[in-house]
């Protein structure tokens, strides 16, 4: 477990999660020209929490473990204990499926007919059916295609000298 824990803990350190989180920080605040700090990124603390066993880190499905208790005197428990915390959420597996897929269809269509020396606009049609009817996991690429597609449409691309 603790090899897991530790791999684990590295990758999303360095390859997934914190790179990720770094990008959307870093945009959000050059966006807004504010300058962000993110102070629990200081090397020594990333270094410290690293080197830590695992039950200071989770423990009995408790997460932040050392963290929890070092605040326990200045955050009220209702914050500090919370377990349900996570980042900006947004529902498009819901949205597919749900409320708002035909929309998302129509989308999806006009981007694969912008893309047609990439894309087979049935067979894309179909990936967006299967993934709107459950019997496909939900995954990125819908969203993904439709993006592209408005990029291109927006910046006038011309994708047949692309090729």
């Amino acid at each position: 477990p603790s090899a897991s824990i530790r791999s684990l803990s590295r990758k999303q350190l360095l390859k997934t999660t914190l790179p990720a989180l770094l990008h959307y920080e870093d945009r959000n605040s050059m966006a807004h020209s504010v300058e962000a700090r993110v102070p629990f990124l200081d090397y020594r603390l990333v270094e410290f929490v690293y080197s830590l066993p695992d039950p200071y880190k989770i423990k009995d499905g408790e997460t932040k473990k050392i963290l929890r208790q070092a605040i326990e005197d200045l955050v009220p428990d209702k914050v500090r204990q919370r377990q349900d915390k996570m980042g900006f959420v947004t529902p498009e597996e819901q949205w597919i499926r749900d409320s708002h897929r035909p929309l998302f269809l129509a989308m999806l269509k006009s981007a694969a007919e912008t893309l047609p020396a990439w894309l087979i606009p049935a067979r894309v049609e179909s990936h967006f059916q299967a993934i709107a009817n459950g019997s496909r996991p939900f995954d990125w690429s819908i969203w993904r295609i439709i993006n592209a597609g408005r990029w291109i449409r927006r910046f006038q691309i011309d994708c047949e000298g692309a090729l």
